[in-house]
């Protein structure tokens, strides 16, 4: 099995998940003209595959991110809620 080529780790994940997908939509354009020989074909379709699931799994993390922001900024408005409501019913009880 060959190594497959690696760019370079970018720093910011949003950076590399853009630079994957340009590469991957380079690697997509090249296998539709169909020019290739089937050596160069297999090797850029392994390198796509790669690319796919390395934008797949930046794609998941992201979505897991913004799933956990969402739930604890609904966390944080039930215990509002419920912090105003126990203001209310100790103003009653006074």
């Amino acid at each position: 099995m060959t190594a497959k080529p690696q760019s370079p780790p970018a720093a910011d994940p949003i950076a590399r998940f853009e630079d994957a997908l340009k590469e991957l939509e380079g690697i997509v354009q090249k296998l539709e003209r169909g020019e290739l020989k089937l050596e160069q074909s297999l090797a850029l379709f392994e390198r796509g595959n790669g690319l796919s699931q390395e934008c797949r799994a930046a794609l998941d993390a992201a979505e897991l991110k913004v799933k956990t922001l969402i739930d604890g900024q609904f966390r944080d408005d039930v215990q509002d809620d419920a912090d105003h409501h126990q203001g209310r019913q100790g103003d009653h009880n006074a």
